[in-house]
């Protein structure tokens, strides 16, 4: 048996992967996570307090609120100490209009998970979608992780039932194009590279004319641009070119490509683009729906997936396969009359062998 210690001395315990000691001053007892997963670390850390209290300096630190794990999470990701800290201004505005009114007063240790429970509730009658609750729990989770601070368990919704599953198919595409004739070129021009490669809404609106090779009609992405944090490159077809080539003219290197008539940027053209789906006849169509449009079209094309994924700028098999969306009747007529066109073709083979001999 391992010697008891001795009385006065405090303790130590493990707690999942992590050490916390445990020890009393004028007959409070204090528990702290030494943030370590080494016992001779909290060892250290207990002598440490012990001497604090001996000496008199020893202050007990006042339990941290969840509004002020969220400031120091956010501080973390305005530094780049956080990896994936791309979505900081998406991630704040998440967290100071839903999370932190509903958790930000209390202590982190009132966490519980029946206050998650109510939580995940709430946003539910709100009529938040389930992968929208999962965007706001993991900003919570994360908060905990980063301030080393254990925390309840945070369940993760299923999203399938809220995944979108809108593409457009070609007779739609085309009523949209002659919408789409009848606006400003930029947005014709943005809405064939999004069509035809998948692109994300910011990759297009921050793509600087000096991105494009006009010698070899390639376009490179910057990793600085990319969700994933990697560069991409794709080379514009007899479709695209035209329009990107028209769209450069008279600007510089250093300009966006994409602008209005009179040179401004292009940003929010949310009414405009609801009018023009209303007219095309496909009402509530997303620029995010291009994004499946472009996968499917190239899955069924017979581009390879490996090629796909990297135009698209897909890292995941899982997240890939979210975007290749089926029109089951579609697909499986298509797949019975390339089956048929198969057979015939082999046929034709035999038959004009047959013939020769």
């Amino acid at each position: 048996m391992r010697p008891r210690r001795n009385r006065g001395t405090g303790s130590v315990m493990l707690r999942g992967n992590t050490w916390w000691i445990q020890f009393c001053e004028d007959g409070i007892v204090h528990r702290e996570s030494s943030h370590s997963d080494i016992k001779e670390e909290a060892e250290r850390l207990l002598r440490k307090r012990l001497i604090a209290i001996e000496e008199g300096r020893y202050r007990r630190q006042e339990p941290l609120k969840v509004e002020q794990l969220g400031q120091r999470m956010f501080l973390k990701k305005s530094t780049g100490e956080l990896p994936n800290a791309r979505s900081l201004a998406s991630d704040k505005k998440r967290w100071e209009n839903h999370v932190a009114p509903f958790f930000g007063r209390l202590r982190a240790q009132r966490v519980t998970e029946d206050l998650i429970s109510k939580y995940i509730a709430k946003r539910r009658d709100e009529g938040a979608a389930n992968g929208t609750i999962n965007r706001e729990t993991t900003l919570l989770r994360r908060a905990f992780s980063v301030n080393r601070i254990p925390r309840p368990h945070i369940p993760r919704l299923s999203e399938e039932d809220g995944v979108r599953r809108n593409f457009l198919t070609d007779p739609q595409y085309i009523a949209l194009s002659t919408e789409l004739e009848k606006e400003e070129l930029w947005l014709q021009t943005l809405v064939e590279l999004a069509v035809t490669y998948g692109l994300r809404r910011g990759e297009l609106i921050n793509l600087r004319v000096g991105q494009v090779d006009k010698a070899t009609n390639r376009v490179k992405l910057e990793a600085s641009q990319t969700k994933t944090k990697r560069a991409r490159v794709f080379t514009l077809n007899p479709a695209t070119a035209p329009l990107v080539f028209v769209m450069m003219k008279g600007k510089k290197p250093s300009d966006y490509l994409l602008t209005r008539k009179k040179g401004q940027r292009v940003q929010d053209f949310r009414k405009l683009w609801a009018r023009v789906c209303k007219r095309a006849g496909v009402p509530g169509f997303r620029l995010n729906d291009f994004r499946r449009t472009a996968i499917r079209n190239m899955v069924r094309t017979g581009i390879p997936r490996t090629v796909a994924k990297l135009i698209s700028g897909h890292r995941t098999d899982a997240v890939f396969d979210r975007y290749d969306i089926t029109d089951l009747e579609r697909d499986i007529d298509d797949a019975a009359h390339r089956m048929y066109e198969r057979r015939q073709k082999a046929f034709d083979t035999k038959t004009d062998t047959t013939d020769e001999k």
